[in-house]
């Protein structure tokens, strides 16, 4: 999911936070409407991407160090299926059109490495693309994601991205920051999907997804 990164709320040219941009899905694993088989992708963790595809709206939160939200911003973000279903491509744009943040990245399972990977482009950042590392948990009905940003004095500020589902049409994302064996909260995402879920939605228990 892609995924991470620099929203304009904080200006161009100054510390930015990362977000990773992601996800319809329910408690139980769910696939949506299209190729639902996981026998139709290259692979049952690609399949699992199926959940995120479709038109999103969003709600950025910022927050200070103390945990309260500063600022928001609205936006919208567009998942298709891209390369024969093997990736999917997001596109996401949030805040006011004068000072628009704009990204692209892809996101897909890397079956050698048994795990998510993506990269991201937006109109921000000056250090060249992003890229995100992730497993899925069945626990929590999350994706986990982590990355590091290199900044402009050539250190490396660590994050970790948690994307949940609420329900088929609603999903959280919560960006932490990571200090040593600390997190703090800096941005939360609230999807909704622009449209309901297509209605030939059917359940696939996580058991019958190995290896992620």
């Amino acid at each position: 999911m892609l995924t991470p990164f620099q929203p304009p709320i904080f200006g161009r040219g100054r510390a930015f936070v990362p977000i990773l941009i992601g996800l319809c899905a329910a408690a139980p694993t769910l696939a949506v409407a299209g190729n639902e088989e996981a026998g139709e992708y290259v692979n049952a963790q690609t399949a699992r991407l199926e959940r995120l595809v479709g038109p999103w709206m969003l709600t950025e939160k910022h927050l200070d160090a103390k945990g309260e939200v500063v600022a928001k911003v609205t936006g919208n973000e567009d998942i298709i299926w891209v390369l024969d279903e093997h990736a999917i491509r997001r596109a996401y744009t949030s805040g006011e059109k004068k000072s628009q943040y704009s990204a692209m990245g892809l996101l897909t399972w890397n079956d050698v490495e048994q795990e998510y990977q993506g990269v991201w482009l937006d109109n921000a950042s000056t250090s060249g693309p992003r890229n995100v590392k992730g497993q899925w948990d069945s626990e929590t009905q999350s994706f986990v994601f982590n990355l590091e940003v290199l900044n402009a004095d050539g250190s490396e500020t660590h994050y970790s991205i948690v994307e949940q589902f609420i329900d088929q049409n609603q999903r959280v994302a919560t960006t932490y920051r990571l200090t040593g064996s600390s997190k703090t909260k800096v941005i939360e995402v609230l999807y909704k999907r622009s449209r309901p879920c297509p209605g030939r939605i059917r359940i696939v228990p996580d058991q019958k997804i190995t290896g992620g």
